[in-house]
């Protein structure tokens, strides 16, 4: 006998998949802001370039450090040569990228679009503040915007611009925002996530 799930739907978020922090205490951070993922078209790669480009003259003690590897690796490398961009450093693909989000204090998502931001759910654990774009559905699950990170309207380079400007001007309110972060990231360990599971397997065996 075939049974449903409740017709508004049952959906389950993917788990974080690095150690966590046992507590909600934000630890140090360098003056980085950090971009994990492909190098493509997809990932939004040449828009943080280009948001790079405008703002990293003003900000000499931050750097920018790009996480992975992809098909436009050499538009990168081309980019910044061409550019003159300082600051910026490609740390190539990574198979543990937990030190990464706990040094970094901003995590820059400027992703087209993404079916789940497993990279933010991680990325907050360490308590590294998330902006992004508002460019996939599933990103409001996962930042409560103003509260534990920024949402951007796509593509709005200004905008994105302002909120890292903020963040990296105000120490305080982006340990605030960094804690509040860590907090909302415990949702998405593999405990809670694994209740979720058992919660929905509970449902199909009624």
């Amino acid at each position: 006998q075939l049974k449903l799930i409740p017709p508004t739907g049952y959906y389950i978020n993917n788990p974080i998949t690095i150690p966590t922090l046992e507590n909600s205490s934000c630890p140090p951070k360098q003056h980085e802001l950090l971009f994990v993922g492909r190098f493509s078209k997809q990932k939004g790669i040449d828009i943080l370039l280009k948001i790079w480009k405008k703002i990293s003259p003003n900000y000499p003690d931050w750097k920018l450090k790009l996480v992975g590897g992809g098909e436009l690796e050499s538009f990168i490398l081309e980019y910044i040569k061409r550019n003159n961009l300082k600051n910026i450093q490609l740390e190539g693909f990574q198979t543990d990228t937990s030190k990464y989000y706990q040094n970094a204090a901003i995590l820059c998502m400027t992703s087209v679009f993404e079916g789940w931001g497993l990279v933010l759910t991680e990325a907050m654990s360490r308590g590294c503040v998330p902006i992004a774009f508002h460019s996939f559905k599933s990103v409001t699950d996962i930042i409560d915007d103003k509260e534990n990170g920024f949402l951007i309207p796509p593509f709005n380079q200004e905008l994105f611009i302002e909120k890292l400007k903020y963040l990296m001007d105000n120490i305080i309110e982006r340990e605030i925002i960094a804690t509040k972060a860590i907090q909302k990231s415990k949702n998405f360990t593999i405990d809670n996530i694994g209740k979720e599971w058992e919660k929905l397997f509970s449902i199909i065996t009624q």
